[in-house]
């Protein structure tokens, strides 16, 4: 779960950083409609959900990196097995995954904090006059909506706080699409796609995951995911592509 969540909030933040440059090369052309994950950053109630994702992300891993006592390997048959390897290999993979998506995490919780507490004003940059702010029904909309229009007038100004770590890009090949219950990759099983936001997910032959398990959070978690996006879409089928090296063969 550590490893999806900072993948998505990765991608969100290359989505910014790219939609940054966008507006300095073509400032006459300002995104005035579509949806993408830049509007997590824009939208106030999405930033905050955002902003409490990564503080929760960087207590987990300080938990996990200074964690000096055997924990359970997961997945395990044995509920009282411990196991030190374990605690390793789960502070190694955070290491990993921090290093891998170039994300720093106290670096985006102060952006996220200064754009929350408004320390920027609603101006168009490149305009001798101030922005109007977005209306309650404007902000309202673009929720339900997914649409970073009505909020439009906040892009220029929200944008210049972005900043633009070399990190983020510096990953040999970007990570695959993983789904975010079983965290297999995307496109080799069949799959569905969110017809809110656009996530994938693959669809498992027993739609009822885990019901004859423990009732962990974790298993609750997963039968949600299975039967709603967490944006609250609808999961809709769609064609398994073929793999790229039976295309070359035909």
């Amino acid at each position: 779960m550590f490893e999806y969540a900072l993948s998505v909030l990765g991608q969100t933040f290359r989505d910014a950083i790219g939609e940054r440059a966008q507006n300095e090369w073509t400032p006459s052309e300002p995104r005035t409609e579509g949806s993408g994950r830049v509007l997590y950053l824009l939208h106030p109630l999405l930033r905050r959900i955002i902003a409490r994702l990564i503080n929760l992300l960087a207590a987990f891993a300080k938990f996990i990196t200074t964690l000096n006592t055997p924990i359970r390997p997961p997945e395990t048959a044995f509920l009282l097995a411990r196991s030190a390897p374990a605690s390793a290999v789960a502070a190694q993979r955070v290491l990993d995954a921090l290093a891998r998506e170039g994300v720093d995490l106290a670096v985006w919780r102060d952006v996220l904090a200064t754009l929350s507490k408004g320390a920027y004003k609603y101006t168009q940059t490149r305009a001798n006059f101030t922005a109007p702010r977005p209306s309650d029904a404007d902000t309202c909309a673009s929720l339900l909506k997914l649409d970073i229009g009505p909020l439009s007038s906040l892009l220029p100004s929200a944008l210049q706080h972005i900043p633009t770590p070399s990190a983020l890009f510096l990953s040999p090949s970007p990570s695959p699409e993983r789904d975010g219950a079983t965290s297999q990759v995307i496109g080799d099983r069949p799959t569905a796609k969110c017809d809110r936001c656009g996530a994938r997910t693959i669809l498992t032959g027993n739609q009822s995951v885990m019901r004859g398990g423990v009732p962990t959070p974790w298993a609750a978690w997963r039968r949600n995911w299975v039967a709603t996006c967490m944006c609250g879409g609808t999961w809709v089928r769609t064609h398994l592509e073929m793999p790229p090296q039976l295309r070359r063969s035909m």
